[in-house]
């Protein structure tokens, strides 16, 4: 993006015309639209709509009660691998809306809300167009359900990118010392939220330390000094156990360099083919025009969101070369490509080398790049059946033996009126690690005891190993399908839901 505009010669504020203008518009409120919609009804459904925000839930619900998100791993409770910010957001809405999916999942959504507008903050910014602006808020929308329709969901991912992204916009604004505070402030609080903050945020920071030395070296210090200092203090007040899964449980995770080509692939060039293509083609065909205008100089604010750009890709590299990384990850590469798109359509078009008939097809495009994008939608919205199989499910729960432990989604056993019990997905994220303190802890606890179990539900049998011989010894298999046909499914990421009902052999003869 920075090549283009710089060998481009063209204004930082350069007037959009009305074809490329119009379209753009409609372009970016479709996919504005294409999210919108399927979030907001999303939002209030009271069961998962991907296999861990059950987990999630719980890791609120312990603030709630008052006891910590980090110590040693056991069968009540094993913690993630997050630091703390995300849950004491959610803890603060649950504690006024109740402990629910939904409470979680509208800290989500209002986080997606303020990315879509501060990238559309950016884009203006760089472009003086409020159709620009539209285009990259909706192209990023666009990008939804090709990074597995998470944004919406009980997870850290939107909140992550709502608090980078504003610090990008107020780093494009420093220029005293205070400025730069506010700067290092929120990348020490997108930090204290996931830990790749600090790989998205480093080309920023270095480039506001190139152009503008005193807000940049400030910036920079309130950031390594926060962050650093956030692992000291998690230390401190968790007897030791903040960093073992903060820091040395995702380090002990195993490359995946198979993955490499992935990002530029499947990331970045797959969800925009048609308008890389649009851009790439306009480029060539006025290339004399372009290269034969005045080179402009780099602003400081263009310098500073280009770190932002490559920030946000190297994070979103570094979430796939990462064992355990989902679709997600995708994230911030999308956003930061659908920044770098808009904007360059924008100083193309309004370069006065593009004719009319031109910029309709450049439009046209842009449009149908971001309809293609909105068939994936598709199915990501929980039906009237699913709701009522949920329904059926907490009811059936409640009539089995109690305690009944709900192996991968213990915010059930809490619905059905009982007490949640450590989830196996971190469980299981945390014996995929080397050897970190934690991972040694687990281990020796293993395999779980299930005494004061008397029912136990998993999804099927990949876990079962984590309770040993005393799940054929003392329990029998009652019912392999609890919930049968293809309600109650997770609409997000992995197909799964509860169903394998093992019950205390004792409890069966009374």
């Amino acid at each position: 993006m920075a090549q283009l505009t710089a060998s481009a010669g063209i204004s930082a504020h350069p007037g959009v015309p009305a074809p490329s203008q119009w379209l753009f518009v409609v372009a970016g409120a479709a996919g504005l639209v294409g999210y919108l919609i399927p979030a907001v009804r999303r939002v209030g459904y009271p069961y998962e709509l991907s296999f861990f925000e059950g987990s999630t839930v719980e890791v609120t619900g312990r603030l709630l009660d008052g006891l910590s998100l980090y110590g040693p791993p056991s069968a009540q409770f094993t913690p993630w691998p997050y630091p703390p910010l995300y849950f004491w957001v959610t803890s603060a809405v649950a504690d006024l809306m109740g402990l629910s999916l939904p409470a979680l999942r509208w800290v989500s959504f209002v986080a997606s809300i303020v990315v879509l507008v501060l990238v559309g903050v950016v884009a203006r910014r760089l472009t003086g167009s409020t159709a620009v602006a539209v285009l990259a808020a909706g192209l990023y929308a666009a990008t939804y359900r090709v990074a597995g329709a998470w944004a919406d969901t009980a997870r850290v991912d939107s909140l992550l990118l709502a608090l980078l992204m504003a610090a990008v916009v107020v780093a494009m604004r420093a220029r005293t010392w205070w400025g730069g505070v506010a700067v290092g402030l929120l990348v020490v609080a997108a930090f204290l939220t996931k830990q790749n903050a600090a790989i998205a945020a480093a080309p920023m920071l270095v480039a506001l330390v190139v152009r503008r030395p005193r807000v940049g070296a400030v910036a920079a210090a309130v950031a390594v000094v926060g962050g650093v200092g956030s692992v000291v203090v998690g230390e401190v007040v968790t007897d030791g156990w903040y960093a073992p899964y903060v820091v040395s449980q995702l380090l002990g995770h195993d490359a995946r360099l198979q993955w490499l080509a992935y990002l530029p692939v499947v990331d970045v060039l797959a969800p925009f083919a048609l308008i890389v293509v649009a851009v790439v083609v306009t480029a060539y065909r006025h290339r004399a025009g372009l290269l034969a205008r005045r080179p402009h100089r780099l602003t400081d604010e263009e310098v500073v969101v280009a770190g932002a750009v490559i920030g946000l890709l190297l994070a979103a590299l570094a979430g796939r070369l990462h064992d355990g990384g989902s679709a997600n990850v995708a994230m911030p590469a999308h956003l930061a490509t659908a920044l770098m798109l808009a904007v360059a359509l924008g100083r193309l078009v309004s370069s006065g080398l593009v004719g009319r008939a031109e910029q309709w097809i450049i439009g046209t495009l842009v449009l149908g790049n971001v309809l293609l994008l909105q068939f994936w939608l598709i199915g990501i919205v929980p039906t009237s059946a699913d709701r009522a199989a949920g329904d059926a499910f907490i009811a059936a729960l409640a009539e089995l033996p109690g305690p009944v432990v709900v192996a991968s989604h213990p915010h059930y056993a809490r619905l059905a009126g009982g007490s949640p019990a450590a989830s196996t997905i971190p469980v299981v994220d945390l014996l995929d690690t080397r050897s970190t303190k934690a991972r040694n802890s687990l281990i020796e606890q293993l395999p779980w005891t299930l005494d004061g179990v008397n029912t136990l539900v998993v999804d099927n049998e990949a876990t079962s190993y984590l309770f040993g011989p005393a799940l054929d010894r003392d329990f029998t298999l009652v019912d392999e399908a609890l919930i049968t046909g293809e309600d109650f499914i997770p609409v997000t990421d992995v197909p799964v839901r509860p169903t394998r009902v093992y019950v205390r052999t004792t409890e069966l003869a009374r």
